[in-house]
């Protein structure tokens, strides 16, 4: 879990399969933590210099000592370590309404539409926050198959797109759900000294 002021305009997603699979992407941008003195003072909290790996747990600000600060956190970042299932994608001969539900445990997503783009690609359309888990935002999750040759997502608002490359003669695809990312919404405030 990380904590952060949170706002990405889009996160994307590859995968590859040669001989095994790679995958990379882009992660999402956040905003510096910000903290307030009794006067009202605004302190930036921003990820420490030394600070390595993520989540971000260590922050550093100017704030004097001894200074109490009310931090205000709109939203956290939240992600499962895990695989979380499979699900089916049949390789339609056009266009095909899918409508595939797929629970993220925190919230859920919907494989709405197949779209074949030509012999050897498909698009894939996904709906996001389709669970009814207020206040909870589907960022990413990793989603990839052994079945088709490359893959590319872009998550962005409430939904996600998602191309794939495949065989000509593949007839459906068996994908791995894992590591989904959440952002959380809650405005809270931490006291700290």
């Amino acid at each position: 879990m990380g904590v952060s002021q949170v706002f990405f305009i889009k996160v994307t997603e590859h995968f590859k399969n040669e001989n095994g699979i790679t995958s990379g992407g882009t992660s999402s941008n956040t905003n510096p933590l910000l903290g307030y003195d009794k006067d009202k003072k605004v302190y930036t909290y921003t990820r420490a210099k030394n600070a390595v790996g993520s989540p971000v747990t260590q922050f550093e600000s100017q704030v004097p000592a001894d200074q109490e600060i009310d931090i205000k956190i709109p939203s956290l970042l939240v992600g499962y370590e895990k695989t979380l299932g499979h699900f089916e994608v049949p390789i339609p001969a056009l266009n095909e309404e899918n409508g595939q539900v797929i629970d993220l445990k925190l919230q859920k997503i919907t494989l709405e539409s197949i779209k074949r783009t030509s012999a050897a690609t498909a698009e894939l359309k996904f709906a996001l926050k389709t669970g009814n888990t207020p206040g909870v935002t589907v960022q990413e999750a990793d989603l990839y198959s052994k079945d088709v040759q490359s893959g590319d997502s872009i998550w962005q608002g409430d939904e996600c797109t998602m191309r794939i490359s495949f065989d000509e003669k593949l007839k459906g695809a068996k994908f791995d759900v894992n590591w989904p990312t959440f952002v959380i919404n809650g405005n809270w405030t931490l006291k700290v000294k």
